[in-house]
């Protein structure tokens, strides 16, 4: 009987894992178009977070934040019915 749990639980969770995956490589597709756009405009912040912390971890949070937000736009563009064919 817990055979059949463990096999149904790795089922399950492998099939989320996948689908989590597959969504968050179709938002990250964003970053490359406008990453360039992003980087130019959040360079304040960038400057905010050397002020504040090591510039390594400045670095690693600000691209963070870029990747975030190329993500929000690309789900908000997804939401319009003409370009989710395209994203």
């Amino acid at each position: 009987m817990t055979e059949k749990i463990s096999r149904y639980r790795s089922t399950v969770m492998g099939a989320a894992i996948l689908w989590i995956v597959v969504y968050h490589s179709g938002l990250s597709f964003s970053f490359f178009l406008l990453g360039d756009m992003m980087i130019e405009l959040s360079k304040p912040v960038h400057a905010v977070l050397r002020e504040h912390c090591h510039v390594l971890i400045a670095m690693v949070l600000w691209e963070i934040i870029i990747l975030i937000g190329c993500m929000c736009i690309t789900a908000g563009l997804r939401l319009i019915p003409s370009l989710r064919k395209w994203l």
